[in-house]
């Protein structure tokens, strides 16, 4: 018998093992480190992309809604006039400013450049609103109604301060120290919207559509912009504003869609007020095809297949019950 001798044995072995990897089986393991990679950095952008849609959501979400309460705190401050019969006359008028003060002054089409200037051609102006609200001078807990220098103008517009094409919601008010400048309560706001629920013969209760058998609620605009609510946005009577109310399809629920008030109402009648923002995106999402229909008062975005847009939009809607309906047989 042989014996193996074992020295000799471990220099063959070693001599084996010395030999590594072969060319094949390096590409391979290559290979298959490319796919892990290719496939962990494709998730991983996936969820990069993910999140920072979910955070410009949010962004969008949160702008939208904190504009939304500041405006309805405003419009129930308002409300707390009791001067929605428009009796309230200034002992001494001052200039540029009515006799007579209504909790809401206006709420009229503008130019999107210019806040002063009204947008007759209903062209590139936007809904605005301009409203009256009290103050406690004397500190006793309660606004001075009666008090003509504890009055409040409140002004809120859409404008493209820089023109840009980006659109903010800004607010004026009459006692800050500067009383001309549009504080920035909101950047990229597509567009505002407001409709008005009245009580035009003051019975108490909140007019409907003449003959409407459903007892929906007017929700009135002023669309020739007098100064006077005069179309029932609502005016297929569903008891919901929405895109079918715009009949015509020509991107706007006016007069051409049916809804037109017999006669046109002061605002001073109204007694609930509805309110539209839509936000959009600081930045564009070429990925992205916008193809929602929506609606905003009395504007209906419809996605045009010619001209996708690739910005994200989010519309926030409430109403708001003006606080001084109960106190209409008072004054």
């Amino acid at each position: 018998m042989r014996r193996c001798n074992t020295a000799q044995g471990k220099v063959a072995t070693t001599r084996l093992n010395a030999r590594g990897f072969t060319v094949i089986e390096l590409m391979i393991a290559m290979l298959v480190a490319s796919v892990m990679f290719a496939a962990i950095y494709t998730s991983y952008d996936i969820q990069q992309k993910a999140s920072t849609v979910q955070r410009e959501l949010a962004r969008m979400e949160l702008c939208a809604r904190a504009a939304m309460d500041m405006i309805k705190d405003d419009l129930r401050n308002a409300g707390r006039h009791g001067q929605m019969t428009g009796k309230y006359n200034r002992p001494v008028p001052e200039a540029g400013k009515p006799n007579i003060i209504s909790a809401i002054e206006e709420s009229q089409r503008w130019d999107q450049f210019n806040p002063d200037t009204l947008d007759i051609t209903q062209g590139n102006g936007f809904q605005g609103i301009t409203l009256w609200t009290a103050v406690d001078l004397d500190n006793n807990g309660a606004a001075d109604y009666d008090d003509p220098a504890a009055l409040q103008r409140i002004r809120y517009r859409l404008m493209d301060t820089d023109g840009d094409g980006v659109r903010e919601l800004r607010r004026q008010d009459s006692r800050a120290p500067d009383p001309n400048a549009w504080t920035l309560i909101c950047p990229c706001i597509e567009d505002m919207s407001f409709a008005f629920a009245i009580d035009a013969d003051d019975d108490e209760e909140l007019d409907t559509f003449a003959n409407n058998s459903a007892n929906n609620i007017i929700w009135a605009a002023d669309l020739n912009n007098n100064g006077r609510l005069d179309v029932n946005l609502d005016n297929d009577n569903t008891g919901t504003i929405d895109p079918a109310d715009d009949s015509s399809q020509d991107g706007i629920i006016n007069g051409m869609d049916g809804g037109v008030l017999p006669v046109q109402v002061p605002l001073i009648k109204a007694r609930a007020v509805r309110i539209w923002i839509m936000a959009r995106s600081l930045r564009n999402y070429p990925d992205y095809t916008d193809n929602i229909i929506r609606q905003v008062g009395y504007n209906v975005y419809r996605p045009d297949p010619n001209n996708p847009a690739n910005f994200r939009r989010l519309v926030v809607s409430s109403a708001v019950y003006l606080p001084n309906r109960e106190r209409l047989a008072q004054n």
